[in-house]
């Protein structure tokens, strides 16, 4: 218990010192992908309390990162994606012997990230200045890399999960696959 405690302090330390240059930037309220796709798409995505629980009884760690908090690039922030992994990983509660499947779903998870972060940035590029073509070919293109990204993440996945007792794969459940810390 001590253990999960202190690995939930360093999660929340990391968060506050992520989200600290929103506060100083950001004037009103930050709205991350809201607008997208319509006036509410992404509501309730980064809202609640710390360590909520998101829909479908999914962990999330979004006190801080609640509207007024979701400065420019937050969403897609390293540091709270490194924060998702840590609190999952702690929450498992990841054996030695685990650590070699867990780390392969750390890698993929990462990777999954950072093609996410980099689509979204096409995205945005796209919307703020792209004919109605090229705003299509961006969501076709942003499409197709969330897809890509989800099947390279798949088998990392079976293996963590084949890996866990029975007692960790209640708890992978409810935190891995679906929704949960994934865009």
């Amino acid at each position: 218990m001590n253990r999960l405690r202190t690995n939930l302090l360093a999660v929340c330390m990391t968060l506050a010192v992520a989200a600290t240059p929103a506060f100083a930037q950001q004037g009103g309220q930050g709205g991350g992908m809201k607008g997208m796709d319509g006036p509410d798409q992404g509501k309730g995505m980064m809202q609640g309390g710390m360590m909520g629980q998101g829909k479908g009884n999914c962990p999330k760690m979004s006190g801080m990162m609640g509207r007024g908090m979701m400065g420019k690039g937050m969403m897609h922030s390293r540091p709270m994606m490194e924060a998702r992994l840590a609190y999952i990983k702690s929450d498992l509660e990841i054996t030695d012997a685990q650590m070699d499947v867990w780390n392969a779903y750390a890698d993929a998870f990462r990777k999954r990230h950072d093609a996410m972060a980099g689509m979204h940035s096409d995205m945005m590029a796209a919307k703020n200045g792209g004919t109605a073509v090229e705003r299509l070919d961006a969501r076709i293109k942003a499409t197709e890399a969330k897809l890509d990204s989800l099947k390279a993440l798949k088998m990392p996945t079976d293996n963590l999960y084949n890996a866990l007792s029975d007692n960790q794969k209640k708890k992978a459940d409810a935190l891995l696959g679906g929704g949960c810390g994934m865009m």
